[in-house]
């Protein structure tokens, strides 16, 4: 693929997202970044996590390439992990600018073009595992009333 074709494969509401300057470090392994998407009116928030393998983005938007040069240093990109079909974002870039894999999971396969289906429970990278089944059992009926997020 050219680059150039590349926002023309990105779902429409991604095509308006400019590229992120800067990001937050968590910690040495851990960092956050977000953009505001126009089109769909709301920021959209990216991980990237260190493993034994390297980065692993994670629903990643795009970052400006000083900054992700800066976040990486002399290690490097592994892969991207989407955690659901409709956080592409900036996964195709990033997937031919570095060359890395995406993974997705499995029940994301037709809404992503993945090129692994990572299963609920999976280990993955040495580091992190995919608990799907354990968002599927959260309630917010059962945080106390004060641990509640969003407007109440």
């Amino acid at each position: 693929m050219i680059m150039e074709d590349y926002e023309q494969q990105l779902p429409r509401q991604n095509r308006f997202m400019k590229p992120v300057p800067e990001y937050h470090q968590i910690t040495n392994d851990l960092f956050i970044w977000h953009g505001y998407n126009p089109e769909c009116k709301t920021d959209c928030s990216s991980t990237a996590i260190r493993t034994p393998d390297g980065f692993v983005l994670i629903d990643p938007v795009r970052l400006e390439e000083q900054a992700i040069e800066r976040m990486v240093g002399d290690d490097r990109v592994g892969a991207v992990l989407l955690t659901s079909g409709n956080h592409l974002r900036s996964s195709l870039y990033e997937k031919e600018r570095l060359d890395i894999p995406i993974y997705a999971p499995e029940d994301a396969h037709q809404d992503v073009p993945a090129d692994y289906l990572v299963k609920d429970g999976e280990l993955l990278f040495r580091t992190l595992k995919d608990h799907r089944s354990a968002r599927r059992r959260f309630r917010r009926d059962r945080l106390p009333r004060t641990g509640r997020f969003g407007d109440r």
